[in-house]
C-alpha cells in the first residue's frame, strides 16, 4: 500500500463517525480496500500510532512481534518488521509527532484505539511509573495466516486484475 493510500485509509479510520469497529470496516470496504488490507489496517494502524507516545513517557523494550493464534487455536509471534502497513504506520506516525502530518485529533484517535495506550494509561493513574517497561502485543480478531506476507505474484494480480 503506498503513502498516500495509507493516508486515506488513516482520515478512514479516524473519522469521528466511525465509533465502531464494525463501521470503520464498512467504511473501509466501501473506500475500495480488500478485506486483508482492512484486517491489517485495523490491527497495525493503532498499534503503529500508540509506539511514539508510548516512547515519550518513558516505555524503552517494544516486543519486535506480535503474538497471533493461527487457525488451530495455537499462539505463534508474527514479526512486525514482517508487516508493511505497521511499518509505514509507525513512520508516519513518527514523522506526525515531529512535523504535524495530519490531522491531531485523527492520530489521537487512532492511537487511542491501541490497547497499550491504556495499559500505560491506568498504570500512571496508579503512580507507576513505566521508565524502562516493556510491552508486547497480541492480536485477537486475525489468524496468524492472514498475517503471511502476499505473494509478488498476488500483488502483481491484485495491482492488474483489482
Amino acid at each position: 500500500m503506498n503513502r498516500r493510500r495509507l493516508l486515506e485509509a488513516i482520515g478512514i479510520m479516524g473519522n469521528a463517525q466511525a465509533t465502531h469497529d464494525s463501521e470503520i470496516v464498512l467504511a473501509l470496504t466501501n473506500g475500495g480496500y480488500t478485506p486483508s488490507e482492512v484486517k491489517r489496517l485495523m490491527a497495525f494502524v493503532p498499534l503503529a500510532f500508540s509506539r511514539p507516545i508510548l516512547e515519550e513517557l518513558g516505555v524503552s523494550h517494544f516486543v519486535e512481534s506480535v503474538s497471533a493464534k493461527n487457525r488451530n487455536g495455537e499462539w505463534v509471534q508474527v514479526p512486525l518488521a514482517s508487516q508493511s502497513i505497521y511499518i509505514a504506520g509507525l513512520t508516519l506516525a513518527r514523522e506526525h509527532r515531529r512535523v504535524g502530518l495530519m490531522d491531531h485529533e485523527v492520530f489521537k484517535a487512532l492511537a487511542r484505539r491501541c490497547s497499550q495506550i491504556d495499559a500505560v494509561s491506568n498504570a500512571l493513574n496508579a503512580g507507576a511509573n513505566v521508565r524502562g517497561a516493556t510491552m508486547a502485543a497480541a492480536l485477537i480478531a486475525i489468524a496468524a495466516e492472514d498475517l503471511a506476507p502476499e505473494s509478488w505474484f498476488t500483488r502483481i494480480k491484485r495491482a492488474l486484475v483489482g
